[in-house]
């Protein structure tokens, strides 16, 4: 019932779980602003997932809120971190690095919204957007490096 009420009041849960033990312990439950539908990325201490209002969050393996960085739209995505950065794309068009502090270090927009999973691969990273194309961009610039007409949009994660 519980879970119910809370995605009625558009919040959701993210449990945190062991499943080293016998049996799996919950060590905390984070009540996050909006269902959280992306994969979540460790970084160190750090817990790092997306909304469905936008929000990209981050908190700490104990469950205290660290920080967060505001899209305004649905970010469903795998979040990827290398580098000390944070990568991820949004349905407002937009590809982010943050750093490990939620501080908006680049953004790139692009003509589609991006649901996919981004690609970290040395000093680019990769993702495809709605828009039918996909797309390297340096790490730490956020300049773009090349850009691939796609046949079809990318399938959302």
């Amino acid at each position: 019932m519980r879970t119910r009420v809370l995605t009625l009041l558009s919040l959701a849960v993210m449990p945190l779980l062991t499943a080293c033990e016998e049996p799996v312990v919950k060590v905390f439950e984070y009540v996050a602003s909006a269902p959280v539908y992306s994969t979540p990325a460790l970084a160190g201490d750090l817990i790092i997932f997306g909304s469905e209002n936008g929000d990209e969050s981050a908190i700490s393996k104990k469950g205290e809120f660290t920080w967060k960085y505001t899209t305004r739209r649905e970010v469903v995505s795998a979040i990827k971190v290398a580098e000390g950065m944070v990568f991820f794309g949004s349905t407002n068009n937009t590809f982010y690095a943050l750093d490990l502090a939620g501080r908006e270090v680049w953004k790139y927009t692009t003509l589609g919204r991006l649901k996919g999973d981004p690609l970290v691969l040395k000093d680019k990273v990769i993702f495809g957007s709605y828009d039918k194309h996909v797309y390297a961009v340096g790490t730490t610039t956020g300049q773009r490096i090349w850009t691939y007409p796609a046949e079809a949009a990318p399938s959302a994660a």
